[in-house]
Parts: structure tokens; sequence; C-alpha cells
């Protein structure tokens, strides 16, 4: 069983039910599933990505946070929470030893990063996370900082 079909099964049965709250918005359990599935399979075709890659989501505590890991698990990947105190040596050690193949996080936390790193010890894409959450089903927004597959900013 997929770990992501529970909240899709809630998301069906009452979609209008409140998920994430953030800020003064909200995003409701219909609105977040509509939101993760198109961000599922953008991961998939746009980037990529296969089922039981792994995906490190390094990002501080933030609505986009749930996105990508409800994402990551409706298209089949494996999601490494990163937690967003760690020095960027040790995110760097995660990154190589999950054998990420995507590492998602934010402009703040990037900015902690050598720039000699590239891509963070091997991984294929390096994607920092610029959204804001709302109601309406716009896609994330990310912006490809360095990757094998692309090589500008993308609307997943």
């Amino acid at each position: 069983m997929n770990i992501a079909q529970p909240f899709l099964a809630r998301s069906r049965s009452h979609p209008e039910l409140q998920a994430i709250s953030h800020a003064g918005k909200t995003l409701s359990y219909g609105a977040l599933a509509h939101r993760a599935s198109g961000l599922a399979s953008g991961l998939r075709r746009q980037l990529g990505l296969r089922e039981r890659d792994r995906v490190v989501i390094y990002l501080e505590n933030r609505p986009e946070f749930f996105e990508l890991l409800l994402a990551s698990w409706i298209a089949g990947l494996c999601a490494v929470p990163v937690n967003a105190k760690l020095h960027p040596r040790e995110v760097a050690h995660i990154v190589a030893d999950c054998g990420a193949s995507a590492v998602f996080t934010s402009a703040g936390l990037r900015a902690g990063f050598p720039d000699h790193w590239g891509v963070l010890s091997g991984a294929h894409a390096l994607i920092e996370v610029d959204a804001h959450i709302s109601q309406s089903s716009e896609a994330l927004v990310v912006t490809l900082v360095s990757s094998a597959w692309m090589s500008s900013s993308a609307r997943l």
C-alpha cells in the first residue's frame, strides 16, 4: 500500500475540510490532493524521476514541505525529509548516503551551501522551491538550480 492512499481517500471523502493553514491562508484536502497529484506527475515527467528514486526534502516548516512529501509518495518516490536545522555538511552527507536523485530546498537554506558543492554530492537535480500556499490549483513554482535533465526554471 502506498502511504499516500489514506490521504487521498480522505481528500475524496471530505475535499472541503481544511488540510493546511499557514500565514492566514488555508488549503483544503481536495486542493492539496489536486496540487500534490499534479506535482507528482511533474516530478515523473519533467524531472525524469522513477519509482523508488530518493528525493531529499530540505525545507523549513512551510506548506510546500507537505506538498512535496505527498507528491513524492503519490509518484512512488522515496521521500527523505531532512531537518532544516542541520549544517550543510550534514545535509550533503545525507544526500550522498541515500543516493538522492533530487534535492528540494529553499533559497534561504540553499544560501548556506558553498558554491563548489554544485548539485550536492551527485544528486541529479537541486531544486529551489519558491511558492506560496493559495486556494487556487496553481502549480508549485520551482527553480531548477542545477540538473542533469533540465536547464531552466520550471512550473511543475
